[in-house]
């Protein structure tokens, strides 16, 4: 995935968050490429703080990728920083969805 690509993708997702006054995602990395490390570095010291401070973001479930590198890429994206974020990791969609709903 291209650096500008992802962060289009990331940056929409805000907008959302902020419009629509959510708190909680889930993300589906099941069948996404690798992520740069320039873009991890990105997401987790930029977006992140941006998404909990401007829309109040509190709960990502994450679906963790068939891929390996693509589940380290992540790991390491949304290792706790200082931030009221709390994250969590799934096999499967529906074991996501229902922990988002009982956050």
């Amino acid at each position: 995935m291209r650096s500008h690509d992802l962060r289009d993708v990331y940056n929409a997702a805000l907008q959302v968050l902020q419009q629509q006054h959510l708190t909680k995602v889930l993300t589906n990395h099941r069948f996404m490429p690798p992520i740069h490390p320039e873009d991890q570095h990105w997401l987790s010291e930029e977006w992140i703080q941006r998404a909990v401070t401007e829309a109040g973001y509190q709960y990502c479930a994450v679906v963790d990728a068939y891929d390996s590198q693509n589940r380290a890429g992540t790991t390491e994206v949304v290792r706790q920083r200082h931030l009221p974020l709390t994250i969590r990791h799934f096999d499967n969609i529906s074991e996501a969805d229902f922990w988002l709903r009982c956050a």
